[in-house]
């Protein structure tokens, strides 16, 4: 129980990983074209703002205001970043991966759910835990385009191979069997 005040900041770090992924790569690709003036400006935009809303909320909600700080920053100067790749890279980037924006407070909003469980922080840490992973696998499963879920099945399909079945009917017995 003592511990249950930091899981909301661990909720929000893990939704901003992904953007931060996006982010980064795209600053680091900005650079590769010759931009590093550019993302280095919003990359300085960034940090400050990260602790110009932080550090306020510090003060009113506690240390939970560091994450919402660089959740902030990271959605404020996103954008900035993908605008600067072109015209249209936000609508080809969102089309493409905004699906993936979907599991993960799906996931986070009923493992929350599942910690009211009455039972014992043991128990409700692995219920809790395994509850994300399903909420999040199926709601990938659910929402993913199709050809991810294609690769998503061959992977399972490889993953979970077995050695082919070996018959036991008399013509199968004088051959030797193929494994």
């Amino acid at each position: 129980d003592k511990w249950n005040p930091a899981v909301i900041a661990l909720m929000l770090y893990a939704a901003a990983l992904l953007a931060d992924l996006f982010q980064w790569t795209t600053g680091v690709t900005l650079n590769a074209i010759g931009e590093v003036k550019f993302t280095t400006k919003v990359v300085m935009v960034r940090g400050i703002l990260n602790f110009a809303i932080a550090i306020p909320l510090l003060y009113v909600i506690g240390f939970n205001a560091v994450p919402i700080g660089y959740v902030a920053a990271s959605a404020l100067t996103g954008p900035f970043l993908l605008h600067r790749l072109g015209k249209g890279t936000i609508r080809r980037t969102v089309r493409g991966i905004g699906w993936t924006m979907i599991p993960i407070p799906v996931a986070l909003v009923l493992g929350k759910v599942s910690l009211l469980v009455p039972v014992n922080i043991v128990l409700k840490t692995f219920v809790s835990a395994a509850v994300v992973c399903v909420a999040y696998a199926l709601t990938v499963w659910f929402i993913a385009p199709t050809d991810t879920r294609q690769i998503l099945m061959q992977w399972m399909q490889r993953l979970l191979k077995t050695k082919p079945h070996v018959s036991l009917s008399p013509t199968s017995i004088s051959e030797p069997a193929s494994i």
